[in-house]
């Protein structure tokens, strides 16, 4: 009998663009490339933080279209999708997930509070 996949929340911050302009795109797709190498373990919910593209786009237009293209693409593939979570329905959305991983965010502390695994990305380390 097939293992059951876990879930991974894997969040973007807009925040890391402002941190680490210059290493930003660069750490997403490595990110990326962690999470297919284990793509048989797990299925992965990609998430924006904060949701409205808009809000990218008018922080770092350029960054931020290559951004949404490499993501658009990355949720084509098997077990990645692209989601949407609100900061108010936090909770309710940690509940679905195994742990998380990227970005600072409004999600961790709920993956915490539950003692999920929460896996930060750091780029200047």
């Amino acid at each position: 009998m097939a293992e059951e996949k876990k879930r991974v929340l894997f969040m973007i911050g807009i925040n890391e663009i402002a941190e680490h302009k210059d290493d930003f795109l660069e750490a997403v797709k490595k990110r990326a490339d962690t999470l297919r190498e284990s793509s048989e373990k797990i299925n992965v919910d990609i998430c924006l933080y904060p949701a409205a593209r808009e809000e990218w786009l008018e922080f770092e237009p350029v960054m931020s279209q290559e951004l949404f293209g490499f993501i658009d693409e990355l949720a084509l593939e098997d077990g990645f999708d692209l989601i949407t979570i609100e900061p108010k329905n936090a909770e309710k959305a940690a509940e679905k997930y195994d742990a998380y991983y990227g970005s600072p965010s409004f999600m961790p502390l709920q993956f915490w509070i539950s003692k999920k695994p929460v896996m930060i990305a750091d780029l200047s380390v």
